[in-house]
């Protein structure tokens, strides 16, 4: 502190301390930015100490924000959601086809899909019952009458259709065959999400003749791919 010339200390001014005293620092906060404005640091002097925080109406337009851009974005996150839903279980369905036909193979004899009657059944639906897929699916040795492998029932909100086919077979060399009193069963598995009254297909699983499973990109939200 300065000395005047008299010997007697020079006092300073409570203005020029504050002045000099270094800025409010909020520890453990920051400012953040939206589309339209900043939100503004609101700095009050109480009981000698500077407080930073928001006020009351900026805590309510960040929340009222909030809840209008969370209410845009759920429907479109409920379709992500079904969307993944429907490509794991077409991807676990595949996976028990080219089990099935591996089976067949190595058994020389018929091994099969077969949709379920029921939720938890340990039958079979009926060969043309394509919207049993639902249900869930069953590995089946024919010749033996086992069940090699189940699998879980659709989630809500997916759809399957099998155009009339409740089954696939696979015979030796592990060509598509002819369950017990049916035909030879190829054809395409469609799996989708329903949207409403429509179904709208996200992936497509095709069995061929000669046994080959493939899986294709639906067009225009359904499957019009040939068994070839």
């Amino acid at each position: 502190m300065n000395q005047p010339s008299g010997g007697a200390p020079r006092r300073v001014h409570a203005f020029g301390r504050w002045l000099t005293r270094p800025p409010c620092r909020c520890k453990g906060r920051r400012t953040t930015r939206s589309v339209t404005r900043r939100i503004s640091r609101r700095i009050s002097r109480r009981n000698g100490r500077l407080q930073c925080g928001f006020t009351l109406i900026e805590l309510m337009i960040t929340v009222a924000v909030a809840a209008i851009l969370s209410a845009v974005a759920l429907p479109y996150l409920a379709t992500f959601v079904d969307r993944s839903r429907a490509r794991a279980w077409s991807s676990e369905l595949e996976s028990a086809l080219s089990y099935a036909r591996a089976e067949a193979i190595a058994r020389s004899g018929p091994v099969g899909v077969c949709a379920l009657e029921a939720p938890g059944a340990t039958l079979c639906a009926a060969a043309n019952d394509g919207s049993a897929w639902i249900n869930g699916w069953m590995v089946v040795d024919q010749r033996a009458g086992v069940s090699l492998r189940t699998g879980p029932p659709a989630a809500d909100g997916l759809s399957v259709a099998a155009g009339g086919r409740g089954s696939f077979f696979f015979g030796r060399g592990g060509l598509a065959a002819a369950p017990t009193g049916g035909s030879v069963t190829t054809g395409t598995l469609a799996i989708g999400r329903s949207d409403g009254a429509a179904s709208i297909a996200e992936s497509c699983l095709v069995i061929s003749a000669g046994g080959r499973i493939r899986r294709e990109a639906p067009s225009g939200g359904s499957c019009s791919h040939t068994a070839g």
